[in-house]
């Protein structure tokens, strides 16, 4: 009895609405003998009666499909508010009688209003799959639901998706498709940076050596590059040339000094510093740096002579160091902090400092205790010349290279890790330090920290 009742309020309300907004009712002209005006299907009575009609002869505001006689449809203004209603007939078990039985006692009508827009050249129609408007035999359409559609040229009609849009379902594949694409350039790029492009391109690689700096990177007596940093680069190029797929990539030595080496990484003129440059804060404004190559600490090689047996006894001293170095830096802090005063004696490079104590220029030259260790041998009268044991600084090493060249980086990093891992580093540390003091548990520890897995 309630759904009776709601079923005949809705159909009020519908007849209000339809009849309230006659004036955008779309026109139906029909070239059928039996549409003439005047004629029952104009007043709609009798089996010609216009689609979508009810048994009144009202129909709905909005425009149907044409139908099979041709009818021709004028759709309303497309800024209107389009309404369709759905007409179901179920059965009632009640009754004991089949679905769509003659007897309207036994069945009731379900009136269902869908709300639908149209825009643009989209016009929503009726979609009638059961027949043209009600029955012949009296009895409602099984189903009469609006269904939004879009009017082709041709006049017939394309279905879209339940809600008037297309959906989004179906554009999904599309973008993933466009994602996967973006994802994958984007890696390519990152892949070839400019510096591997340019050795790519080149098939050369650039690596920077100094002279002077034993046993890190130094000339030989044939000006060959040499020394522990210089072995750990050619293991890295050669990590490049792998991952680029150049069999036959070229290695350039450059040499440069302690105080050109920032400029000629940071300007491309360098693709890779192999010396004993101490990575710190400061510098990573200009340059970047690999993974640890090693870990030392700044001392002093003074004269017999002069009695110096650490910081303290500085007072009144000459102290050969090299400009702009950060161990000029953490002496003049050490110093500071002991209120000592010194002579600070500038040099060139190691060689130079190594000859100011060589011509009694200089009581004491600063540097990393492993580079005096080395450039101490080459001396004239190395025998006269003591190594003290106290560090005034920390200095961990670190092959240089560009700022934001990941990829570059990554792949010197790749192949530095992997020399820790397999310790294939303990026969070229042992080839350079073997006879050195300095190599104990921290150096160890550092190779162990540093190799990272792939």
């Amino acid at each position: 009895m309630r759904r009776n009742v709601l079923a005949r309020r809705s159909s009020f309300l519908l007849r209000t609405r339809q009849e309230s907004r006659a004036d955008g009712a779309a026109a139906i002209a029909c070239p059928a003998p039996s549409c003439s005006p005047g004629s029952p299907c104009s007043r709609g009575t009798g089996p010609g009666r216009r689609r979508g009609a009810d048994r009144h002869g009202r129909r709905p505001w909005f425009a149907p499909a044409p139908d099979s006689r041709g009818c021709r449809v004028f759709a309303p203004a497309p800024s209107r508010r389009l309404w369709s209603t759905s007409h179901r007939t179920s059965h009632n078990p009640r009754a004991g009688r089949a679905p769509g039985a003659a007897s309207s006692a036994f069945s009731y009508s379900r009136r269902i209003v869908r709300r639908a827009t149209r825009r643009g050249n989209r016009t929503f129609v009726v979609h009638d799959p059961a027949g043209v408007g009600p029955r012949s035999d009296g009895r409602r359409a099984t189903t009469l639901r609006a269904s939004p559609r879009i009017r082709r040229a041709d006049g017939t009609h394309r279905k879209l998706c339940p809600s008037g849009r297309v959906s989004v379902m179906r554009r999904l594949p599309l973008l993933v498709v466009l994602l996967v694409a973006v994802a994958t350039s984007q890696a390519l790029a990152a892949d070839l940076d400019a510096t591997l492009k340019k050795i790519k391109r080149s098939k050369t690689i650039t690596l920077g050596y100094h002279e002077s700096a034993r046993p890190f990177s130094f000339a030989s007596a044939e000006g060959k590059p040499m020394g522990y940093s210089v072995d750990l680069c050619t293991l890295v190029a050669a990590g490049v040339g792998q991952q680029l797929g150049l069999t036959d990539l070229q290695l350039k030595w450059v040499k440069v000094s302690v105080e050109s080496r920032i400029q000629a990484v940071a300007k491309g003129t360098v693709d890779l510093e192999c010396g004993t440059t101490t990575t710190s804060l400061s510098r990573y404004e200009q340059v970047d740096f690999s993974l640890m190559t090693f870990i030392d600490g700044a001392s002093l090689l003074v004269t017999d002579s002069s009695g110096i047996q650490g910081v303290s006894n500085l007072e009144g001293k000459r102290v050969a160091l090299i400009p702009g170095t950060t161990t000029q830096s953490q002496l003049t802090g050490a110093l500071r902090k002991r209120n000592v005063t010194a002579t600070i004696v500038p040099v060139r490079d190691h060689a130079a400092g190594i000859a100011a104590l060589d011509d009694g220029a200089a009581d004491a030259y600063a540097s990393d205790r492993v580079i005096l260790t080395g450039i101490g041998r080459t001396a004239k009268h190395p025998e006269k010349l003591s190594l003290l044991a106290e560090f005034f600084s920390y200095e961990p090493y670190g092959l240089m290279l560009r700022r934001d060249e990941a990829a570059f980086r990554l792949s010197v990093n790749r192949t530095l890790a992997q020399l820790y891992r397999s310790r294939e580093i303990v026969p070229i540390f042992e080839k350079w330090f073997g006879d050195m003091s300095t190599a104990g548990p921290i150096i160890a520890a550092m190779y162990l920290i540093n190799g990272l897995p792939e």
